[in-house]
């Protein structure tokens, strides 16, 4: 129900739907009693859009979401464990056309990689469910792909189910089994790393933060300014930033994660 609800809900609060059924609320407004209700509501969006490209809200946001987790450093001390969250491919996608469908997000995989070629024992665990109506999940594209950049498969555990964070975290714990006192990396883009380490602490898996994917780790790549592609960027990355602080809110009113903005 949580997963279907969060769905949902994000399609009607998205920044880009939200503002644009707005302005469809406003035109269908002006053509009745109510025109300068439905102006006010055409002109809201307008001016919402031209405030995301000219100020780097967004950047901002995910700045300070990567910040919040530092980068790891290896101590000497061995890794058990890497886990990969999904997130970086479009299963079908890339069935369909191999190479395709690898997002910004494919740094977790080739860095999950190359970690498991530096540690040699440790074991590789993704999770990352199906798609909607198809038998065909990431986590199964997601071993084929480790294989190609030469991670034996008797390392690899795929979690095939879970379909969002809380469900990544209870999931990979059931199929990695970890014990006491081993040492597990996880994998995930920097600005989902808190949500992410939040619902593990969670489910009662202990793991060490190995943050990937930066996007504005060091502050906004621009300052207040104007150009025809920053009303794109400046929206994109309101819509990033958005949608992980709705899941870090909905996540702790829901309790499945540890708290609002989990830190080191």
């Amino acid at each position: 129900m949580f997963y279907q609800a969060s769905k949902i809900g994000w399609v009607i609060a998205e920044p880009g739907n939200f503002l644009v059924l707005l302005a469809l609320l406003g035109l269908v407004l002006s053509f009745g009693r109510r025109q300068r209700l439905g102006r006010a509501l055409i002109a809201m969006p307008l001016l919402a859009m031209l405030a995301l490209a000219v100020f780097p809200v967004g950047e901002h946001v995910l700045s300070t979401l990567e910040r919040r987790f530092p980068v790891w450093q290896h101590d000497g001390q061995a890794v058990d464990g890497i886990i990969v969250l999904g997130g970086a491919v479009n299963p079908e996608l890339y069935k369909r056309h191999s190479g395709s469908g690898l997002s910004a997000a494919v740094g977790r995989i080739t860095e999950a990689a190359a970690l498991a070629h530096r540690f040699k024992t440790a074991r590789v665990v993704f999770a990352g469910g199906g798609v909607a109506g198809s038998d065909l999940t990431e986590a199964h594209v997601a071993a084929e792909i480790f294989g190609n950049l030469g991670i034996d498969a008797s390392r690899l555990t795929l979690d095939t189910t879970s379909r969002n964070t809380s469900e990544n975290a209870y999931f990979a714990k059931r199929v990695a089994k970890p014990e006491t006192g081993q040492r597990w990396l996880l994998v995930t883009s920097a600005f989902h790393m808190p949500r992410a380490i939040g619902c593990f602490r969670q489910a009662g898996f202990p793991v060490i933060a190995h943050p990937v994917d930066y996007r504005y780790q060091t502050g906004p790549s621009r300052g207040a300014s104007w150009d025809a592609s920053s009303v794109v960027s400046g929206l994109t990355s309101v819509n990033l930033a958005l949608h992980e602080l709705a899941g870090l809110a909905a996540y702790s009113l829901t309790e499945r994660t540890s708290a609002w903005f989990p830190a080191p």
